[in-house]
């Protein structure tokens, strides 16, 4: 069966946010140095902050090859992200005014994912 356009989309989508991910972690840990706790957080916390957007760059990377390999654990991977994303954007309408605009894309992006995953010619490709 064909890769639906939309399948694409999204598993192209996801590489690129991976690829902002990683490059992200990488230039915190570049820029944490021994005098790092003199200006801010201390160099190992920067360091432990550092990894979460390289693991989270790292699972965004396998499931935008999984969505393009058309493989049903990354449609369901993509489903959770999504859903933690809604629950991210609601939380971020708290933090006002920034926030509120951030939150509201990525409850609308979250929303939009979900429905497209769910509706049934695109989760019958997953199968």
């Amino acid at each position: 069966m064909s890769r639906p356009a939309g399948v694409t989309l999204l598993g192209v989508l996801y590489i690129i946010m991976a690829i902002i991910y990683i490059i992200g972690g990488l230039v915190g840990f570049l820029l944490t140095s021994p005098l790092g706790g003199l200006f801010g957080p201390t160099p190992i916390f920067s360091g432990a902050m550092a990894i979460v957007p390289i693991v989270i760059g790292i699972i965004d990377l396998v499931i935008g090859w999984g969505l393009l390999s058309l493989k049903g654990w990354a449609r369901i991977l993509a489903i959770v992200f999504a859903i933690l994303g809604l629950l991210g954007g609601l939380a971020s309408l708290i933090a006002f005014p920034i926030g509120t605009i951030i939150g509201i894309i990525e409850i609308i992006l979250s929303i939009i994912i979900l429905w497209y995953l769910f509706k049934p010619e695109i989760a019958s490709v997953f199968e």
